[in-house]
Formats: structure tokens, sequence, C-alpha cells
């Protein structure tokens, strides 16, 4: 999964829900202190609260206030990890729109520029045939000189 787009906090969760999903955290097991697990991750201590948020939210970890945190569920740390898999794609896709629309709004207004080219050229040529055809005295259709009364 590309985690590019995703905030520490969200990596660091996802690292944790891999752990839980895979066993290496199994249900049941306490996990480090938030400070301890902090360093590990070269996070600050909120850093982590915000990450135990997460998964407990999604009932991958139960927060115990006084008591530590604990892991809930393995299968909800794989669901978990599925629904964030689908986010970057996501945002991905959001990003591809965006710069697609961008596009897009550069090319109407090349576009605009050129019709309005166009129409400025065909005025001009047009203007330009009628100065000519009052300037003639020939008659464009037969190529005799216009008699005039």
């Amino acid at each position: 999964m590309d985690t590019s787009v995703l905030s520490r906090y969200e990596k660091i969760a996802n690292d944790i829900a891999h752990k839980v999903a895979d066993g290496v955290y199994p249900e049941g097991e306490k996990l480090r202190g938030r400070s301890t697990l902090a360093g590990l991750y070269k996070v600050s201590p909120e850093t982590m609260r915000k990450a135990f948020a997460l998964l407990a939210s999604q009932q991958v970890v139960e927060v115990r206030h006084g008591s530590g945190v604990f892991v809930v569920s393995a299968q909800n740390a794989r669901d978990f990890l599925r629904k964030t898999a689908i986010r970057p794609r996501f945002r991905r896709k959001l990003d591809e729109l965006a710069e697609l629309i961008a596009q897009r709004r550069e090319l109407d207004r090349q576009i605009d520029h050129c019709i309005m080219d166009i129409t400025r050229f065909a005025s001009d040529r047009f203007n330009a045939d009628a100065d000519e055809e009052q300037r003639s005295p020939e008659d464009p259709a037969s190529g005799h000189q216009n008699e005039t009364p």
C-alpha cells in the first residue's frame, strides 16, 4: 500500500494494525506504553495518542485509562487495513481529476483565444473584401466594368 498520502499517526496506526493482523500483537495483549512506542517510532507521545485513538475508533485496540492499550481484534485490524488501502487510491484519483480539470481549463482558455483570433481574422478579411469591392469598378461576375449612371 502507498502510505505517502497518510499522516504520521495514520502510518503508525497502519503499522500497528499490520502487527495485530499478523499476530505479532495477539488479541488481549497489552501494548507498550505510549512514551515507549513514541520513542521507537521517533514521534511525540501526542502522535502516538492519535494513532491509538484511530485504532480504538476501529475497535482494533482498547485504550484503558490508567491501565494501557490492549489489542482487541485481529479481524478489525484487517478490516481497518482494507479501508485505509482504499483511501490513498481515492486521493490519487481525486488529485488526478483536479489536474485534468486544470488542464481542461487551460485548453478551454487556449480554444477561446484561438476562436477570438479566427473571428478577428475573418472579420478583418470580410471588411478588406468589402472595401475592395467598393473600390473596384469591375463587375466580379462578368469581368466587365460597371457602368455608372
